[in-house]
């Protein structure tokens, strides 16, 4: 169940990191000038300014405070403009459209015979646009072995593996439906949403659950290409028919990403903090730290993706003998072709250490405390029908070498997720 409560715990932590790091669009024309800054004053009444605007795709369309430019589509356009201020404060807007529709805007504060700096006028600053995003998906898989139950695919020395449940009765079918809406107001964005998974089997009920979550998040911009990320979860999970935890979940980061005629690279640097309070009595307070690294390489085409994510973090689940800490490595592979053919591969490894947990034997040769090797593999194939909607078949494959819980686990299924 632990295992099941942290898959929970990571994935939305994940989420929350990604929800907030995709504010701005990435993927639409960068505009550039080094003839204005986002607020300034000047003293001259004209002003020349030349826009060098730069996308991997052609740029189709470009306006300047809403009259079209005219221009050859290319990936790489310069648009030279010469601006008359008037006293007081003007804004300039230039918004660049390419090819496949992705749309970057940009605003600069100009302020011509003013005492003041236009930078502490708000009023005259462009109001932030309301955005909204519903994310949905469905899942029905076959899981063969729910409760974690003891096997082992290899000769262990010195432990004798003895399952609970006879392997013909371990497996069980589960249904799995999410939903996540997310709404942004410049640099503040907010996700609610829920994700249930049920069991079939009655024996299984204690297995099933609920989380319903509830964030914020909030980016810092210090230039093109940097950014500091603030984000906030709170997290109630039910498991069972019953009360399991709420947590409340801290991530702070720091994002450098940027693009050039291959693709978009991103690199995030991140901490988060969690603090556990259980329903059962029995449990104290627990919290957990993880310092993780995660990079992301999307191809110009927008079609590959590569994400890696480094962790090592520490924490505990109420009791003594669940301190740990752990080493993990996560890779997984995105890809997909003109023809919506679908294709995910990924691979994970994690050293977890129980400091205070003594192994069932110390002849396994991982040490006199429990320590667990969680390996993961996942494979899924399907169809993309559209930028937002796909459906593929899955299938995760995780073995933990152990010298305390040795289990090998398999889920395979059928997923299909969207957004609108």
């Amino acid at each position: 169940m632990k295992s099941k409560v942290f898959l929970i715990s990571v994935t939305l932590i994940l989420m929350m990191s990604w929800t907030a790091s995709g504010q701005e669009n990435e993927l639409a024309p960068q505009i550039l000038t080094s003839d204005l800054i986002r607020t300034q004053t000047v003293e001259e009444q004209t002003k020349e300014v030349s826009f060098v605007i730069v996308d991997s795709d052609n740029i189709v369309e470009v306006s300047i405070d809403g009259e079209p430019q005219v221009f050859e589509p290319n990936s790489t356009v310069v648009i030279d403009k010469t601006f008359t201020f008037k006293k007081g404060k003007s804004i300039i807007t230039v918004v660049a459209v390419d090819e496949k529709g992705n749309k970057q805007e940009k605003t600069y504060l100009v302020g011509f015979q003013v005492t003041e700096d236009p930078a502490m006028v708000k009023a005259e600053k462009k109001a932030d646009k309301l955005f909204w995003k519903v994310q949905v998906g469905m899942d029905y898989e076959i899981d063969d072995n729910p409760t974690l139950d003891f096997s082992s695919p290899i000769d262990v020395e010195g432990l004798d593996i003895q399952g609970v449940v006879p392997d013909n009765e371990q497996p069980d079918n589960r249904q799995s439906v999410k939903a996540t809406l997310i709404l942004g107001l410049g640099k503040i964005i907010g996700i609610a949403g829920i994700n249930q998974t049920t069991y079939a089997k009655s024996e299984n009920e204690f297995l099933n659950s609920l989380a319903v979550y509830l964030g914020a998040g909030y980016r810092i911009t210090l230039d093109n290409t940097r950014s500091l990320l603030l984000n906030f979860l709170f997290l109630d999970i039910n498991v069972g028919t019953g009360d399991y935890s709420q947590n409340q979940i801290f991530s702070p980061a720091f994002q450098s990403s940027y693009k050039d005629s291959d693709g978009f690279y991103r690199h995030l640097f991140g901490l988060d903090y969690t603090i556990k309070s259980f329903a059962d009595s029995n449990l104290s307070a627990g919290n957990q730290m993880v310092w993780k690294w995660e990079y992301n390489s999307l191809d110009a085409e927008r079609l590959d993706n590569f994400k890696s994510l480094i962790a090592y973090g520490s924490g505990n689940d109420g009791t003594d003998i669940s301190k740990n800490t752990y080493y993990g490595i996560d890779l997984d592979w995105e890809n997909r072709w003109e023809s919506g053919f679908k294709w995910d591969l990924g691979f994970g490894l994690k050293y977890i250490n129980y400091e205070n947990e003594p192994p069932l034997s110390s002849e396994a040769g991982l040490g006199s405390v429990r320590v667990d090797l969680p390996f993961r593999f996942s494979n899924a194939f399907g169809l993309q029908f559209t930028d937002n909607w796909y459906a593929k078949f899955t299938y995760d494959y995780t073995l933990n070498l152990s010298n305390k819980n040795i289990y090998v686990r398999t889920i395979q299924g059928i997923s299909v997720a969207g957004a609108f």
